[in-house]
């Protein structure tokens, strides 16, 4: 199964430089896709294929944790 796992990893990782490509034909390379802000030079220097800048990416990966955590209690709700 690792051998999927993998595979899906590289498909998505090709999907994010694919995605950078239309957006540097577009001219919105470096925009964020969420608030269109500058996505930031060192942020994209560390990751090419960023979408969004560290604000939104950091908003969207809090939003995710809560939604995992929400999940895993028997409820489905923290109470």
């Amino acid at each position: 199964n690792n051998i999927n796992e993998l595979k899906g990893k590289e498909v998505a990782a090709l999907l994010k430089i694919d995605r950078a490509l239309i957006k540097l034909e577009l001219g919105t390379f470096g925009s964020c896709d969420e608030c269109d802000d500058a996505i930031g030079d060192e942020r994209l220097n560390a990751q090419p294929f960023a979408a969004l800048c560290i604000g939104c990416q950091e908003l969207n990966d809090n939003r995710l944790k809560k939604y995992a955590t929400k999940r895993s209690t028997p409820t489905g709700y923290d109470d």
